[in-house]
């Protein structure tokens, strides 16, 4: 009697967390999940299958499943579609909850979390690009940021360096504005 086994395939994915799209370490908010970053990762996805880990508290991980929207309604929502072969099912999740998502493997390249990331900094920069040539004039010295709220909406903040009082002119007030960047 011959018997065979069969060997396990390795393969490669990524792993999307929230803190992916903070660069600043003491952000207390860093690892929960905003409307604004997961319309990215929605839209880098693409209909392709994830698994993502639906409460953080507990561990609850489902695999197989696919993202379809992010959304604000009385709070912020991940719409996510399970396919039980009898039937699609849709579930709304807590966007705080959600924890890791992670590409289901496939033969082609891997890209998805780095073209999330890559539109998500075009979209700050694009906001921040109008917030300077709309109120930027005397704000020359000082930090702008800009947080994505969802897919058109972007919130810009400027904030003055401090030091030389010869140079005040250029540092200009602190602001703050709701920017709409299309596209």
């Amino acid at each position: 009697m011959t018997s065979t086994t069969a060997t396990a395939q390795s393969a490669c994915t990524s792993v999307i967390n929230a803190a992916d799209f903070s660069s600043n370490v003491n952000d207390k908010q860093r690892d929960t999940w905003t409307v604004g970053t997961l319309y990215h990762v929605v839209k880098a996805l693409a209909g392709r299958k994830v698994a993502i880990t639906t409460d953080k508290q507990t561990g609850h991980t489902v695999f197989n499943v696919t993202l379809d929207r992010a959304y604000i309604g009385r709070c912020q929502f991940l719409t996510v579609s399970y396919d039980y072969g009898s039937g699609v099912t849709v579930t709304d999740h807590y966007a705080w909850q959600v924890g890791m998502i992670m590409v289901m493997p496939t033969d082609e390249r891997e890209s998805v979390k780095w073209d999330a990331l890559e539109s998500y900094r075009k979209h700050c920069s694009a906001a921040i690009d109008i917030a300077k040539a709309e109120h930027g004039e005397t704000r020359q010295w000082g930090s702008w940021k800009a947080t994505v709220i969802d897919g058109h909406t972007v919130d810009v903040t400027y904030t003055p360096s401090t030091g030389n009082a010869y140079f005040a002119d250029k540092w200009g007030e602190r602001g703050y504005w709701r920017i709409s960047v299309q596209g």
